[in-house]
Protein backbone atom coordinates (compact mmCIF):
# COMPACT_ATOMS: atom_id res chain seq x y z
CA UNK A 1 0.00 0.00 0.00
CA UNK A 2 1.51 3.58 -1.03
CA UNK A 3 0.42 6.65 0.50
CA UNK A 4 0.97 10.04 -0.58
CA UNK A 5 0.82 13.50 0.90
CA UNK A 6 2.25 16.74 0.07
CA UNK A 7 2.83 17.44 3.79
CA UNK A 8 3.33 14.09 6.04
CA UNK A 9 2.92 16.49 8.99
CA UNK A 10 -0.74 16.71 7.83
CA UNK A 11 -1.36 12.89 8.71
CA UNK A 12 -2.16 11.33 11.87
CA UNK A 13 0.29 10.90 14.16
CA UNK A 14 -1.29 6.74 14.33
CA UNK A 15 -1.06 6.87 10.55
CA UNK A 16 2.55 8.54 9.88
CA UNK A 17 3.85 6.09 12.93
CA UNK A 18 3.18 3.31 10.48
CA UNK A 19 4.58 4.71 7.60
CA UNK A 20 8.18 4.27 6.04
CA UNK A 21 8.60 7.87 4.28
CA UNK A 22 10.57 8.37 1.12
CA UNK A 23 11.12 11.79 -0.07
CA UNK A 24 11.61 12.44 -3.90
CA UNK A 25 13.64 15.24 -5.12
CA UNK A 26 12.37 17.34 -7.97
CA UNK A 27 13.78 16.85 -11.36
CA UNK A 28 15.87 19.06 -12.71
CA UNK A 29 15.02 22.39 -14.99
CA UNK A 30 16.95 20.30 -17.92
CA UNK A 31 15.16 16.59 -17.56
CA UNK A 32 11.78 18.38 -17.05
CA UNK A 33 12.24 19.96 -20.72
CA UNK A 34 13.40 16.15 -22.42
CA UNK A 35 10.44 15.01 -20.50
CA UNK A 36 8.16 16.96 -21.98
CA UNK A 37 9.40 17.47 -25.16
CA UNK A 38 9.53 13.43 -25.50
CA UNK A 39 5.70 13.59 -24.18
CA UNK A 40 3.94 17.03 -25.71
CA UNK A 41 3.68 19.38 -28.44
CA UNK A 42 4.55 22.15 -26.73
CA UNK A 43 7.07 24.69 -28.52
CA UNK A 44 10.37 25.44 -26.32
CA UNK A 45 9.36 28.17 -24.64
CA UNK A 46 6.42 26.80 -23.67
CA UNK A 47 8.17 23.64 -22.43
CA UNK A 48 10.78 25.73 -20.52
CA UNK A 49 7.96 28.15 -18.62
CA UNK A 50 5.88 24.29 -18.23
CA UNK A 51 9.19 23.28 -16.60
CA UNK A 52 9.72 25.75 -14.13
CA UNK A 53 6.11 26.53 -13.26
CA UNK A 54 5.83 23.12 -12.47
CA UNK A 55 8.80 22.73 -9.72
CA UNK A 56 10.16 19.86 -10.65
CA UNK A 57 6.56 17.33 -10.79
CA UNK A 58 6.71 15.85 -14.33
CA UNK A 59 2.76 15.08 -13.27
CA UNK A 60 2.11 18.77 -12.82
CA UNK A 61 4.00 19.74 -15.79
CA UNK A 62 2.04 17.32 -17.93
CA UNK A 63 -1.53 18.24 -16.57
CA UNK A 64 -0.79 22.02 -16.50
CA UNK A 65 -2.95 24.47 -18.47
CA UNK A 66 -0.24 27.17 -19.38
CA UNK A 67 -3.08 29.69 -20.33
CA UNK A 68 -5.11 29.14 -17.45
CA UNK A 69 -1.98 28.93 -15.23
CA UNK A 70 -1.05 32.62 -16.84
CA UNK A 71 -4.30 33.74 -15.86
CA UNK A 72 -4.60 32.67 -12.52
CA UNK A 73 -0.79 33.97 -11.61
CA UNK A 74 -1.49 37.64 -13.05
CA UNK A 75 -4.81 37.24 -11.42
CA UNK A 76 -2.64 36.94 -8.15
CA UNK A 77 -0.17 39.50 -8.80
CA UNK A 78 -3.31 41.86 -9.43
CA UNK A 79 -4.40 41.78 -5.96
CA UNK A 80 -0.74 41.81 -4.38
CA UNK A 81 -0.12 44.84 -6.66
CA UNK A 82 -3.89 46.96 -4.98
CA UNK A 83 -3.17 45.61 -2.14
CA UNK A 84 0.42 47.05 -2.00
CA UNK A 85 -0.79 50.49 -4.01
CA UNK A 86 -3.31 50.90 -1.25
CA UNK A 87 -5.76 51.17 -3.89
CA UNK A 88 -9.65 51.41 -3.30
CA UNK A 89 -11.55 48.89 -1.73
CA UNK A 90 -13.79 48.31 -4.48
CA UNK A 91 -11.08 47.48 -7.05
CA UNK A 92 -9.97 44.65 -3.62
CA UNK A 93 -13.09 43.36 -2.98
CA UNK A 94 -13.81 42.69 -6.56
CA UNK A 95 -10.32 41.09 -7.23
CA UNK A 96 -10.82 38.65 -4.57
CA UNK A 97 -14.48 37.96 -5.43
CA UNK A 98 -13.69 36.86 -8.41
CA UNK A 99 -10.36 34.68 -7.11
CA UNK A 100 -12.20 33.15 -4.28
CA UNK A 101 -15.96 31.92 -6.11
CA UNK A 102 -15.23 31.94 -9.88
CA UNK A 103 -12.56 29.68 -10.06
CA UNK A 104 -12.08 25.81 -11.46
CA UNK A 105 -9.19 26.02 -9.47
CA UNK A 106 -9.00 24.92 -5.60
CA UNK A 107 -9.23 27.41 -3.02
CA UNK A 108 -6.03 25.70 -1.71
CA UNK A 109 -3.83 26.16 -5.10
CA UNK A 110 -4.70 30.32 -5.50
CA UNK A 111 -3.43 30.45 -1.84
CA UNK A 112 -0.16 28.41 -3.35
CA UNK A 113 0.22 31.15 -5.96
CA UNK A 114 0.28 34.06 -3.67
CA UNK A 115 3.02 32.10 -1.50
CA UNK A 116 5.07 31.40 -5.37
CA UNK A 117 4.56 35.10 -5.92
CA UNK A 118 6.10 36.44 -2.45
CA UNK A 119 8.51 34.46 -2.52
CA UNK A 120 9.63 36.18 -5.95
CA UNK A 121 9.23 39.53 -4.32
CA UNK A 122 11.85 38.26 -1.77
CA UNK A 123 14.20 36.97 -4.24
CA UNK A 124 13.77 40.33 -6.54
CA UNK A 125 14.15 42.74 -3.67
CA UNK A 126 16.86 40.75 -1.14
CA UNK A 127 17.85 37.48 -2.99
CA UNK A 128 21.07 37.11 -5.34
CA UNK A 129 21.98 38.17 -8.77
CA UNK A 130 21.47 35.31 -10.60
CA UNK A 131 17.95 34.36 -9.86
CA UNK A 132 15.56 31.02 -10.23
CA UNK A 133 11.98 32.97 -9.74
CA UNK A 134 8.97 30.85 -9.50
CA UNK A 135 7.03 32.97 -12.04
CA UNK A 136 9.42 33.60 -14.32
CA UNK A 137 7.35 35.15 -17.24
CA UNK A 138 5.97 38.12 -15.02
CA UNK A 139 9.08 39.21 -14.03
CA UNK A 140 9.22 42.43 -15.68
CA UNK A 141 6.20 43.56 -12.96
CA UNK A 142 7.42 41.72 -10.17
CA UNK A 143 10.41 43.79 -10.13
CA UNK A 144 7.89 46.77 -10.74
CA UNK A 145 6.25 45.50 -7.59
CA UNK A 146 9.42 44.73 -5.44
CA UNK A 147 10.37 48.34 -5.80
CA UNK A 148 7.51 49.36 -3.82
CA UNK A 149 6.78 46.56 -1.32
CA UNK A 150 9.10 46.72 1.44
CA UNK A 151 10.65 43.21 2.98
CA UNK A 152 8.05 44.07 6.40
CA UNK A 153 5.13 44.60 4.02
CA UNK A 154 6.20 41.34 2.61
CA UNK A 155 6.78 39.53 6.03
CA UNK A 156 2.99 40.70 7.41
CA UNK A 157 1.60 39.89 3.56
CA UNK A 158 2.77 36.33 4.16
CA UNK A 159 2.09 36.16 8.09
CA UNK A 160 -1.97 37.15 7.49
CA UNK A 161 -1.44 34.31 4.62
CA UNK A 162 -0.17 31.83 6.79
CA UNK A 163 -3.50 32.82 9.43
CA UNK A 164 -5.83 32.30 5.86
CA UNK A 165 -4.60 28.96 5.15
CA UNK A 166 -4.91 27.83 8.78
CA UNK A 167 -8.19 28.89 9.05
CA UNK A 168 -9.29 27.25 5.84
CA UNK A 169 -9.44 24.15 7.71
CA UNK A 170 -12.55 25.46 9.82
CA UNK A 171 -14.10 26.32 6.92
CA UNK A 172 -13.68 30.11 7.17
CA UNK A 173 -15.32 31.87 3.92
CA UNK A 174 -12.88 32.51 1.26
CA UNK A 175 -13.53 35.64 0.44
CA UNK A 176 -14.22 36.84 3.08
CA UNK A 177 -10.41 35.91 4.15
CA UNK A 178 -9.50 37.18 0.91
CA UNK A 179 -10.48 40.72 1.67
CA UNK A 180 -8.74 40.58 5.06
CA UNK A 181 -5.46 39.61 3.69
CA UNK A 182 -6.15 42.40 1.10
CA UNK A 183 -6.82 45.07 3.70
CA UNK A 184 -4.38 44.17 6.03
Amino acid sequence: LVLLAPNPNLLLPTILSRCMQFFFAPLSLELMEGFLKERTKLKAPERRLSAQLAGGCPGVALQMDLAESERLRREVLRLIELAAGGKSFGQVFTQTAQLAKNERERFENILELFYSVFHDLLELSHGPQELALRNPDLKRELEALSQRASLEWVQKAVGELDLLHGRLRRNINRQLGLDALAVS
